[in-house]
C-alpha cells in the first residue's frame, strides 16, 4: 500500500483539490527550485481542464500564492484574492517570499484551452526566464487529484511502496490482518503509519485534521451570504442550522431529525469549500463533506467515551480510502496502460447519465411524470451502453504499452 492515511486527509483550501490545492503545491515546489537561478521572471501555462476551467476554480489565485511560497495547509484563504490583485496591480511578485521579480499576470499565467499534455488533463508548465528572456529552467507538472502532484519525469512510473507490517490492497487482506492479530482496523492502520513516522506525530496530525474539520463546519454554519460565482447561490447551511437548533429538545431523538443534522454538517463543509475556505481533502475537496458530517454525528449523538475516538475513526475511514485509491489507480492506469483522457465517446456517455439523473429529479414537476421517468431511464441506459461500447474493447484487448 503506497498511500499513507495522512496523504488522504490533507488540510487545504477550496474549491478544488485538483484545480486549487494541487496547482498551489506545484507552484510552490517550482518556486523553491527556481531560486537557484536568480530568475528575472516566471511564466506558467495551464493545459486541459486547468486551462478550460481554471479561472472558475481560482487556479490563477492558487498559482500566485504558490509562487509566493504559500502552502494550502497554512495560507489564509481570505488572502488569496487580495494578494493576487496586488501582484496584478504592481506587476511584481516576491518569489518564494524572498526574491522580487517581474510578474505580469495577464502574460505570465496563460490558460491554454486547446492543448492537453500527454499524461493527464490537469497539466502545468513552469518556466524560469533570464533577464534576456531565455528559458533557463522548465518543468511540467500534473495535478492528478486529491491534491497530489507529480512531475513529468515521475508520471507513469510506479511509486515505490514502503515496507509496512500489514500490507493490503483489498478488504479481504485487511480483514485477515485483523483476524490474525485480533485487533480492529484502526490498530492495524496505526501499525502501518508507525512504520512511516513516530506515533506521536501521526496523532498530532490526526488531531489537526479533526480540528480543521470542526472549524470548517463551524464556519459553514455561521456564514450567511452568497457563494462566489455567476449563479449567485445563497448559502443554505446557516438557515438550516438555526431551524434545527430551535427545535424542541426531544427532536434529536427522532431519527429523521438526526439525519437532518448530518445533512447540515455536510452542507456547511461543502459551502465552505465552494467559497474557497479551509477544508480537509477526504480524499478530495469534492467529497470533503462526508467524513466531517459523520464524525460530527458521532461526536454529538453517540457521545463516545474515548476522548481519542476521532483518531480511530480517521484511521479506519482512511483504510477504506486507501483501498479505493488503489483500485482506481490500478483500473485506470495499470490495467489498460493508457493515458487518462476523456474522448468524445466517454463524454457522451457521462452526459447521457447526467441527463438521465436530471430527468429523474425533474419528473416530480412534470405534468406526465411517467413519461419523464421513461425518458430518464432511456438516457441512463444509453449512457451505460455507450460507456460499455467504449471501454469493453479496451479492457479485453492487449495493453496499449
Amino acid at each position: 500500500m503506497q498511500f499513507s492515511v495522512l496523504d488522504l486527509y490533507t488540510i487545504g483550501i477550496g474549491p478544488s483539490s485538483s484545480h486549487t490545492v494541487g496547482p498551489m503545491r506545484a507552484a510552490a515546489a517550482f518556486a523553491r527550485k527556481a531560486m537557484v537561478f536568480r530568475p528575472s521572471r516566471i511564466q506558467v501555462e495551464l493545459f486541459g481542464s486547468l486551462g478550460l476551467t481554471g479561472k472558475g476554480h481560482g487556479t490563477h489565485f492558487a498559482i500566485v500564492a504558490g509562487l509566493r511560497g504559500k502552502q494550502p495547509e497554512s495560507v489564509d484563504p481570505q488572502s488569496l484574492v487580495p494578494a493576487y490583485e496586488e501582484v496584478q496591480k504592481n506587476g511584481r511578485l516576491v518569489l518564494n517570499g524572498k526574491r522580487n521579480i517581474t510578474f505580469l499576470v495577464a502574460e505570465d499565467i496563460r490558460f491554454n484551452r486547446r492543448e492537453i499534455l500527454p499524461f493527464h488533463p490537469n497539466g502545468m508548465r513552469f518556466q524560469v526566464l533570464s533577464a534576456r528572456g531565455s528559458v533557463v529552467l522548465e518543468e511540467i507538472a500534473y495535478s492528478v487529484g486529491g491534491g497530489f502532484v507529480v512531475t513529468h519525469e515521475e508520471a507513469g512510473k510506479p511509486a515505490k511502496a514502503p515496507q509496512v507490517p500489514y500490507p493490503f490492497s483489498t478488504a479481504a487482506e485487511l480483514v485477515r490482518h485483523c483476524v490474525r492479530e485480533e485487533r480492529p482496523i484502526s490498530t492495524i492502520i496505526d501499525g502501518n503509519e508507525a512504520s512511516r513516522r513516530k506515533r506521536s506525530e501521526t496523532n498530532q496530525r490526526l488531531d489537526a485534521v479533526w480540528r480543521a474539520m470542526q472549524e470548517c463546519v463551524e464556519a459553514g454554519l455561521h456564514s450567511d451570504g452568497v457563494l462566489p460565482g455567476g449563479l449567485k447561490i445563497n448559502r443554505r447551511a446557516p438557515a438550516l442550522y438555526r431551524k434545527l437548533r430551535d427545535k424542541p429538545e426531544s427532536a434529536p431523538r427522532d431519527s429523521l431529525t438526526i439525519l437532518d443534522w448530518v445533512d447540515v454538517y455536510a452542507i456547511a463543509v461543502n459551502e465552505e469549500n465552494a467559497a474557497g475556505g479551509r477544508v480537509v481533502t477526504a480524499p478530495t475537496n469534492g467529497a470533503a463533506g462526508v467524513i466531517p458530517a459523520v464524525m460530527h454525528y458521532c461526536d454529538r449523538f453517540l457521545n463516545p467515551s474515548d476522548k481519542d475516538w476521532h483518531r480511530d475513526f480517521l484511521l479506519t475511514a482512511g483504510a477504506i480510502g486507501q483501498m479505493t485509491l488503489a483500485v482506481m489507480t490500478r483500473a485506470s492506469l495499470g490495467h489498460s496502460g493508457r493515458v487518462l483522457h476523456a474522448d468524445v465517446a466517454t463524454t457522451t456517455a457521462y452526459v447521457l447519465v447526467f441527463l438521465g439523473a436530471a430527468g429523474r429529479v425533474a419528473s416530480t414537476w412534470m405534468p406526465d411524470p411517467m413519461t419523464a421517468l421513461y425518458l430518464s431511464a432511456a438516457l441512463w441506459t444509453g449512457g451505460y451502453l455507450a460507456f460499455l461500447a467504449r471501454f469493453a474493447p479496451m479492457l479485453v484487448s492487449p495493453r496499449s504499452d
